[in-house]
């Protein structure tokens, strides 16, 4: 995630004046304040992603961490829903076209960094395609590469594949 929010947090844990000393009522009331807005704000969005959260959370003036730690069921629906999103935006950019693996890593750094996800929050990759849609990788990624024989691996993992040119192997 973008640290936009970083010089608001210094303030925030600064207190009035930048004294570093903020009375335990004051920190009570802002608590209290930060809870109702999110949780004002989970009911009111019912399903967002990651970056419309954030313009939210700025308009209302609190963090992105206090829905993460107020409200952590919605914040993992949010991220789930950045998730798919991407997912299905590199799914329709690929269409039904076969794409190198370093055009496909490419669109993948690029969908995580358009919907905001690190390796903390959801990071998507290349593994989660067949997980999303297997059908789609199936027709695009199967018909574009064959099983080898006896490759499966005995506890039934997922088979390698390798590429097919004109029916000869190549390694």
């Amino acid at each position: 995630m973008k640290v936009s929010y970083q010089e608001d947090l210094r303030k925030w844990v600064k207190g009035p004046e930048g004294t570093g000393q903020e009375s335990k009522e004051s920190r009570e009331d802002r608590r209290k304040w930060t809870k109702m807005q999110v949780s004002q704000l989970s009911e009111e969005v019912k399903e967002c992603t990651l970056p419309e959260l954030e313009r939210l959370c700025k308009k209302r003036g609190i963090l992105i961490w206090s829905i993460k730690y107020y409200s952590p069921d919605f914040f993992r629906a949010v991220l789930e829903k950045s998730r798919n999103c991407a997912i299905q935006e590199v799914i329709e950019e690929i269409g039904t076209e076969w794409c190198s693996p370093h055009q496909l890593r490419t669109l993948f750094k690029q969908k995580n960094e358009e919907y905001d996800l690190d390796r903390h929050h959801g990071e998507i990759s290349c593994d989660d395609l067949q997980e999303y849609d297997p059908n789609w990788f199936h027709v695009v990624f199967k018909q574009r590469y064959v099983t080898l024989p006896d490759i499966i691996d005995k506890d039934g993992s997922p088979p390698r594949f390798r590429k097919v040119l004109d029916g000869e192997y190549t390694g």
